[in-house]
């Protein structure tokens, strides 16, 4: 199979622009830390209603 060489170094070009954003991103939270969440909390869909964080006031947009 022939692969015209502009159309081959495009190719190359693009992985290597994926590579290195890949990389970049890796390498950016391996620094910082960033890591899949592990500690979720739940919360109980019937005790929601007592919460004062969830009353009508406090539902919306705040100015």
């Amino acid at each position: 199979m022939h692969i015209d060489p502009l159309e081959k170094k495009w190719v190359q070009i693009a992985l290597g622009m994926c590579t290195l954003f890949i990389s970049i991103i890796m390498i950016d939270a391996l620094f910082h830390g960033v890591n899949a969440p592990s500690n979720v909390e739940t919360i109980d869909s019937r005790k929601i209603h007592l919460s004062e964080e969830f009353a009508e006031d406090n539902l919306g947009v705040q100015v």
